[in-house]
């Protein structure tokens, strides 16, 4: 418990606003357990024939406090929207942050961001919840109860037994099923989190849906994910309707007693007519603190598979990084004796290669399909730091005991085969990595060196028009030029080209070879490429 109390305190930015809404939630609380004493003391007023005008004052007093009390729900309402959502939000933003540094095997074939996606966002927001809504009323509820039965104790000893045996039958209740409502819980939201991902994929796959008629095929996957979540949400509220079924009983039965002992006391003498109505408004409130607590009891069993679940990502190790920066110039890059095999695979990608890259150029990496020539190019990226054998060497200094992600950011710039386009405008996506925004001018100069004017003529509002990586109006080419302009707006000195032709028309090949043969001249560019025209292009040729 503590350290879950601990790992939500942390989620909590404005500390001083969440104090502020416990303190207001308790002061409401104390105003709802004094409203039923002062109106049995009313009562009492009134049987004993006392002053018409302190009844009436006392009554506008309970109308007061009354409204006191709803202004202050609707105040702690307020201030626990603010803090809950902040709370969340860092809860998932931590937890997002923590995933984009696992280490590379991480994304695998298995990563599913559908299935993440729900999973972080599902547990934050119950564990915010839980910490923030279950804090207050916990002690809104607890305080309820103690003087609830200090007040009833003083007015009549044997209803407070009453009371009494009611809080522990419900905590029994609570005791007997907790493991069970634990395990449900976890069981459901797996289930859950499966669900939505094959929820995403029906949408995001439905263009290779529709081309290859697999309706049927993503429709039983659909249904039979709706079955397993189904199951388990009947046996999660199965567990819940037994327990809220046992509280309810017990309710049943001791509010029967409260009527027969207050009655047999105000026969005895032993209380005052009036004092029964506050006993019965006040095992009223101890039924709904009772019922909340069983409500708390799954809700805390609830937080805790969702705080397990969070742990479990806190718990994956992240990827190893070096402290050292580079100077902005790279004179040599050199591999002795690399080998590097996939997680999962038992034959090496690449085994024992000797390769020095050394000075300004172009290099060609060359080789057979699945010889590691791609791997090659994210090795000397620091994508797998950490997990390979040999050395890579950016001039002296060993790559792991660099900081690769400061050698991503300014000394290596990298284009892909297929590169990604983000939901922006063309003007942000061309210019996504530069620190420091370029002159339009230096964009549109290279737009037309590498013939992407055509599209920036076509699109709506030109360079301001906004894409994403699905847009039909971006062809495979379109978006290797957006790939390329955006590494050379970020000017790395040491560029790694991953077959930046493919899907290139002829007139722009020979575009690229140009602006190669001007960039080689200052910077180390190692280019993977089947293409005649770029590979004759090149000063030395490296197979593999």
């Amino acid at each position: 418990m503590f350290e879950l109390l601990s790992f939500c305190w942390k989620s909590i930015n404005n500390r001083g606003r969440y104090l502020v809404f416990m303190a207001l939630s308790l002061v409401k609380e104390l105003l709802k357990v004094a409203l039923p004493l002062v109106t049995g003391w009313i009562i009492n007023l009134l049987v004993s024939g006392g002053d018409f005008s302190t009844v009436i004052f006392w009554c506008v007093m309970v109308g007061l406090l009354s409204v006191l009390s709803a202004f202050l729900g609707y105040v702690v309402t307020l201030l626990y929207t603010k803090t809950q959502f902040d709370s969340s939000f860092a809860l998932q933003s931590n937890a997002i942050a923590r995933v984009q540094h696992f280490w590379q095997g991480y994304y695998g074939k298995d990563f599913d961001p559908g299935y993440l996606s729900k999973r972080v966002n599902n547990d934050s927001e119950v564990i915010s919840m839980f910490f923030l809504l279950s804090g207050s009323q916990v002690l809104s509820h607890a305080l309820t109860t103690v003087v609830v039965i200090a007040l009833v104790a003083i007015i009549n000893l044997p209803l407070a037994f009453v009371c009494l045996l009611l809080t522990f039958a419900v905590g029994l209740a609570y005791v007997l099923s907790r493991r069970e409502v634990f395990e449900r819980g976890m069981e459901y939201k797996e289930k859950a989190a499966n669900f939505f991902s094959v929820i995403l994929h029906e949408f995001s796959d439905v263009e290779f849906i529709r081309r290859y008629v697999l309706f049927d095929r993503f429709a039983t996957l659909l249904s039979d994910s709706y079955s397993a979540v189904r199951d388990a949400v009947y046996r999660v509220n199965r567990v819940g309707a037994i327990v809220g079924m046992q509280t309810e009983i017990a309710k049943d039965v001791l509010q029967i007693a409260v009527i027969f002992v207050g009655a047999y006391q105000i026969m005895m003498g032993a209380m005052r007519v009036g004092y029964l109505a506050t006993v019965a408004s006040y095992f009223a409130m101890l039924s709904a603190s009772a019922e909340y607590f069983t409500q708390f009891g799954s809700e805390y069993q609830d937080c805790r598979s969702s705080f397990e679940r969070l742990r479990q990502l806190s718990d994956t190790p992240l990827e190893q990084n070096g402290d050292i920066e580079i100077s902005d110039k790279v004179y040599v890059i050199s591999c002795n004796d690399l080998s590097f095999t996939y997680p999962g695979n038992d034959i090496p990608t690449i085994s024992g290669a000797n390769i020095r890259f050394e000075g300004c150029g172009l290099y060609g990496l060359l080789g057979r399909n699945g010889c590691g020539k791609s791997t090659l190019l994210k090795l000397i990226a620091g994508e797998w730091c950490g997990h390979y054998e040999g050395t890579i060497c950016f001039d002296d200094q060993e790559l792991g005991t660099l900081d690769h992600y400061g050698l991503r950011r300014t000394s290596v710039g990298f284009t892909e085969q297929e590169p990604t386009v983000i939901e922006d405008s063309l003007w942000n996506n061309l210019t996504l990595l530069c620190e420091e925004q370029p002159e339009r001018e230096e964009v549109l100069s290279l737009c037309d060196q590498l013939r992407l004017t055509a599209l920036i003529g076509k699109a709506p509002q030109g360079l301001d028009t906004i894409v994403d990586g699905t847009n039909v109006s971006l062809s495979g080419g379109e978006k290797q030029k957006v790939a390329i302009i955006r590494m050379l707006l970020k000017n790395p000195p040491v560029m790694l080209m991953d077959e930046p032709s493919s899907a290139l028309d002829a007139d722009s090949v020979n575009s690229l070879v140009e602006l190669l043969g001007q960039l080689k001249r200052d910077h180390l560019i190692i280019m993977v490429s089947h293409d005649e025209r770029l590979i004759n292009a090149c000063d030395e040729l490296v197979r593999l």
